[in-house]
């Protein structure tokens, strides 16, 4: 998927939600995403330092915030997107540039 990347999409969803349950499915109809991306998009997020619990696994989830900053890591977060024909992996940042990855 192109920019903005799957996990933008959920969490603009979540931040106008806090602290309500929301389903995969009505998140997924909200922001046009299949239940697997808005998934994908919940364990991007938690990587990234949201703070979001889970009431149901892959069902629904309760947004409650953001880590504060001083606890995020500085590492760059990349999203995995697919795979090349050669078998490479495609990957995208944050900033919606996309990039391949290949074992070295």
């Amino acid at each position: 998927m192109g920019a903005p990347v799957v996990y933008r999409k959920v969490l603009d969803f979540i931040r106008e939600r806090p602290n309500v349950e929301l389903t995969v499915t009505e998140i997924g109809h909200t922001t046009g995403l299949n239940n697997g991306q808005v998934n994908q998009g919940i364990r991007t997020l938690r990587i990234q330092g949201s703070l979001i619990d889970t009431v149901k696994p892959g069902y629904s989830y309760i947004y409650r915030g953001q880590r504060p900053t001083n606890e995020v890591s500085e590492k760059r977060m990349f999203e995995e997107i697919g795979t090349t024909k050669a078998g490479a992996i495609v990957i995208q940042d944050e900033d919606g540039n996309l990039y391949k990855a290949e074992e070295i």
